[in-house]
């Protein structure tokens, strides 16, 4: 593990000096962990509450280089990021032994139907740029794009008072980026709450409940 800055938190989470670029995201996604040195960012924090690495791991999916880092031997934190498909950011090679298993449906909490919902995730959608939406007759279906043609659909339930969102990405590789999208709108959104992302084949290895696509 390289020397830290000293101001960085002693810990097995690092940021490797020698790569960073200060591209500014991992203080963006998680300030309360992250702060920004001369040439580099450092933990300020360590993660310890499963929230923390849960954000840490989404610095590690959104970083432009792999310069996040984790030095430790935690068998959950191995297999949390193997099954988040970060396993290269961890040195302990364990983590590789996981395969990813991208989340393809999400439960969550809000007073309202799931074609209210389905509504306002259109809106989203149509206020972000970049995002091409579908005519649809299934009130309950949205489908949008975000590259050409390539749509994806996302399919809105209701049942005992429990959304469940099902997400079919037009192409296997676009989940995560599918998840992501879908992620935002649930986080921006104040009216909704519980949310819980999971998979859909029932594996009883997968990685557990969270609140995150990952």
């Amino acid at each position: 593990m390289p020397s830290q800055v000293p101001d960085a938190a002693p810990g097995p989470f690092y940021v490797d000096p020698n790569c960073c670029i200060l591209c500014g995201i991992p203080e963006d996604i998680a300030p309360e962990l992250f702060s920004t040195g001369e040439a580099h960012c450092f933990f300020i924090k360590q993660p310890i509450a499963p929230a923390e690495v849960d954000k840490t791991i989404e610095v590690m999916l959104s970083s432009e280089v792999d310069c996040i880092r984790y030095g430790g031997d935690d068998a959950a934190i191995l297999k949390r990021m193997g099954r988040a498909g970060v396993a290269e950011f961890a040195d302990d090679m364990r983590a590789a032994g996981y395969s990813p298993i991208a989340k393809d449906q999400v439960e969550f909490s809000a007073d309202r139907s799931a074609t209210e919902m389905a509504v306002a995730f259109r809106a989203f959608l149509r206020a972000q740029e970049g995002f091409k939406v579908a005519l649809s007759f299934r009130k309950t279906k949205v489908r949008f794009a975000w590259w050409r043609g390539n749509f994806h659909t996302v399919a809105f339930e209701l049942t005992d008072g429990r959304h469940r969102l099902i997400l079919h990405p037009g192409h296997p590789d676009a989940l995560l980026g599918v998840a992501r999208v879908v992620g935002d709108w649930l986080q921006s959104d104040p009216n909704v709450g519980a949310i819980a992302w999971k998979t859909r084949r029932g594996d009883e290895d997968a990685s557990p409940e969270t609140p995150l696509p990952f």
